[in-house]
């Protein structure tokens, strides 16, 4: 089936879902405001209607040192061959050098976002958004086939709302098999890519699904050579990840004095 439709991608911050599993990212701007369109939705707006936090939304209150180094090295990479400007102190010239990585790396985050909906639309329709990811799209699903998934029975980008207080949006998942998306620069070897966050994502998404027993699995994608490296997660790391995440929902209720579900 050839053709295509428009993703829907949360913008930066909370993401919150509705009691039916319907995304709620945004709501329109006051009447009175002079801004026009729509803003990210915000824990108030999430208390009036009763949506949840997402499942990466959870997760984030962890300290990730991987992405602190990841984070460093980008700053450190930004500042090579920048030179002070005349008459410019330190402080200028490292907001003018966190200027430039933070737009670098939104317009990694763009990329990876492309990529992301060209996946979704080449299992649902056979093609990709954009050609120039026809084949990471190729080289994914022949990763997933060849790994024991049968795109026939495949569903992406579905939302939910669990009863707990927890939602969110899975990249792909069949009757007895769940799947994460994570795009990199590139996939080198003998480099680590999954962590307990991801552990605890899938263990959380498979909850949310009702698919409790389901194989978990991450796959990695590099965006500047296509190379695709598939992660299973062992049965026992996820109970433990399930067990985590669990407790840090509670935490997060406790921190924002929000219970939404059924406690």
């Amino acid at each position: 089936m050839s053709g295509g439709r428009k993703l829907l991608i949360p913008a930066e911050g909370c993401h919150w879902y509705l009691p039916d599993g319907t995304p709620f990212y945004t709501v329109p701007y006051a009447a009175s405001s002079k801004k026009k369109g729509e803003r990210n939705a915000t824990l108030t707006d999430a208390k009036k209607v009763g949506a949840a936090p997402s499942v990466t939304t959870i997760t984030k209150i962890i300290e990730k040192q991987q992405l602190n180094n990841y984070h460093e090295e980008k700053v450190f990479k930004s500042t090579l061959g920048i030179e002070p400007k005349p008459g410019e102190d330190t402080n200028a010239l490292f907001a003018r050098v966190k200027a430039m990585s933070r737009a670098r790396g939104k317009a990694a985050s763009k990329r990876g976002d492309s990529m992301h909906a060209s996946l979704e639309n080449y299992i649902w329709f056979g093609v990709p958004l954009e050609k120039r990811w026809q084949t990471h799209c190729e080289n994914v699903m022949t990763a997933m086939v060849l790994v024991g998934f049968d795109p026939e029975q495949a569903r992406a980008e579905h939302s939910f709302y669990h009863k707990l207080g927890f939602g969110g949006k899975i990249d792909y998942h069949e009757e007895t098999k769940v799947a994460d998306f994570k795009s990199k620069d590139r996939i080198e070897k003998d480099k680590q890519y999954a962590y307990r966050e991801h552990e605890m994502q899938l263990a959380a998404y498979r909850q949310g699904l009702g698919l409790v027993q389901a194989e978990c699995w991450n796959f990695f994608v590099g965006e500047l050579d296509a190379q695709v490296l598939p992660i299973k997660h062992e049965e026992a790391t996820l109970h433990t990840a399930w067990m985590m995440f669990h407790h840090l929902l509670a935490y997060w209720q406790l921190d924002h004095d929000y219970f939404p579900g059924e406690i």
